[in-house]
């Protein structure tokens, strides 16, 4: 037995000295480290600021008077309730390039709020250019439709160029109707300076 145990540890130290000699060079391995990194700015209401040295910009926005904000780490990075009790629920979504297309988009969406398969007279109908400032935007608008139920929602889709920010605005079918003004001036206040 201890025969076969020095064996054993003999070969095992001469492939441990003879399999390191072949004079190569340590390898060495990097993890990418992201060019954008996305923080909160607490110093500020309602920044958001990229880390990307050569561009010093910050997305900001005014929320409507009474509304309140919780702002929140990942890829949405605000939760807003309107003022008051109607069920409304609001977010701000940021994502790398286009977040998707359109259409995929507004289908999914559908079928969150119960519209399982949707013509393509209905898609037409929900989306529309919304004029900004600065950057092209799709509002896309359920409430239009006459086969959505108690639930309805609204999505701003902001498009820059390295990044698509999305509003989503969502509840009571009424109350979504209601807020319809102060929704769009959020919207408007939106910018990326």
């Amino acid at each position: 037995m201890r025969k076969r145990f020095s064996l054993f540890y003999t070969v095992l130290l001469l492939s441990a000295v003879y399999g390191c000699r072949d004079n190569s060079e340590p390898v060495t391995y990097t993890e990418p480290v992201p060019q954008k990194m996305m923080r909160m700015v607490p110093e500020h209401d309602h920044v958001v600021k990229d880390d990307q040295p050569e561009q010093d910009r910050e997305l900001i926005w005014s929320l409507p008077e009474g509304w309140t904000e919780t702002r929140t780490s990942g890829m949405t990075i605000s939760r807003i309730t309107p003022s008051g009790d109607s069920g409304v629920a609001v977010t701000l979504t940021r994502l790398g390039g286009t977040g998707g297309s359109l259409t995929a988009n507004i289908s999914r969406w559908g079928s969150q709020l119960g519209i399982p398969q949707m013509s393509d007279d209905d898609l037409g109908a929900v989306q529309k250019e919304f004029s900004h400032s600065e950057s092209d935007v799709v509002l896309v608008d359920f409430n239009v439709l006459p086969s959505t139920g108690e639930s309805s929602m609204k999505v701003y889709i902001f498009r820059y160029p390295d990044f698509s920010l999305f509003l989503k605005a969502m509840g009571p079918k009424d109350a979504l109707a209601a807020l319809s003004d102060n929704i769009e001036k959020f919207a408007q206040s939106i910018s990326y300076k």
